[in-house]
């Protein structure tokens, strides 16, 4: 924060981590991820130019979008107090079709308005069952042609694309064992040619900018 120096850096990503807060959204959990992040005290940046720590801001922001898009809810956070870590059980709701909000976007060369618009749909969901991240189950839904399958173990049955709701979480702080969305698989309408197969490491690109002010 001190000579207005600007650092970008590419990443390839497989799959993008979000923070969650109770009661919102996975569009909410995509715009935070792109906030704008203060780097001071102990986290400080290295600058190049002043060859010193300084203070900073980081954002990130997707650069490419991909023909399929992977989320992870983060819902097992660590309780320094406790020693171990804690399943965060709250409601994010996951909608059935989305565009990714154009703040976690960023132009370049692979990226245009129109990919910037594209309209993706959910086509399978992991979720976990239990109250800790050492135990528990998980079960996947899967979208096939117009019907929702839940796959648990061997077992595999039809269900309501309305039970996915149930799915979303609890809307008050619970430490029981609860069923939540964990994984979520979405897949754009507009098939991008371009774009490497999905599972590639080029799959995306996620752009890490860092200002020094």
């Amino acid at each position: 924060m001190g000579c207005d120096k600007v650092t970008s850096r590419e990443e390839s990503f497989l799959d993008l981590s979000l923070e969650i807060e109770q009661n919102s959204s996975v569009t909410s959990c995509l715009s935070n991820f792109s906030a704008k992040e203060s780097m001071r005290g102990d986290n400080k940046f290295f600058c190049d130019s002043c060859i010193s720590l300084q203070e900073a801001q980081k954002r990130m922001r997707i650069k490419r979008l991909p023909n399929v898009l992977a989320l992870h809810l983060k819902r097992f956070k660590y309780m320094e107090q406790h020693q171990r870590f804690k399943k965060l059980s709250y409601r994010i709701a996951f909608p059935f079709e989305m565009q990714v909000p154009p703040e976690a976007c960023v132009g370049g060369a692979a990226t245009t308005a129109d990919d910037c618009e594209r309209l993706y749909k959910l086509f399978a969901v992991i979720v976990h069952a239990g109250s800790g991240p050492n135990h528990g189950h998980y079960v996947a839904l899967v979208r096939s042609h117009q019907h929702w399958l839940c796959f648990d173990d061997d077992d595999v049955s039809l269900v309501d694309e309305a039970q996915l709701q149930g799915y979303f979480g609890s809307a008050h702080d619970t430490a029981g064992s609860t069923e939540t969305g964990y994984l979520l698989f979405y897949q754009s309408e507009s098939w991008d040619g371009n774009c490497d197969p999905p599972g590639s490491e080029e799959a995306a690109s996620a752009g890490v900018t860092t200002d020094r002010m």
